[in-house]
């Protein structure tokens, strides 16, 4: 059985990693996912409502099955700054 996570990424992420964003949101998705939720909380909403304003879309990675379920034991709350942490994370990839 496949699991998936829905997250949002915007244009510059797009661009910035093409066709590998898969390959590298997998793992990305897997450590913001473990993440303390304190952790998560700590981002500034400024930031988070910022990243809300560019105009987003939505994919679907293909993901383990422990990555599945710690993504989906997130409160919905905290979802916000962990999509918002995985394109941050996403643009730092070095090609």
């Amino acid at each position: 059985m496949r699991h998936q996570v829905h997250i949002f990424t915007t244009a510059e992420t797009d661009n910035h990693l093409g066709r590998l964003l898969s390959f590298y949101a997998k793992e990305i998705i897997k450590e913001v996912a473990s993440m303390d939720w304190k952790e998560l909380n700590s981002i500034s909403l400024e930031h988070v409502k910022e990243f809300y304003k560019q105009k987003t879309k939505q994919k679907c990675i293909y993901v383990d099955k422990e990555t599945y379920e710690n993504w989906k034991q997130l409160p919905r709350g905290l979802k916000q700054q962990a999509m918002y942490l995985i394109n941050k994370k996403l643009l730092e990839v070095e090609l």
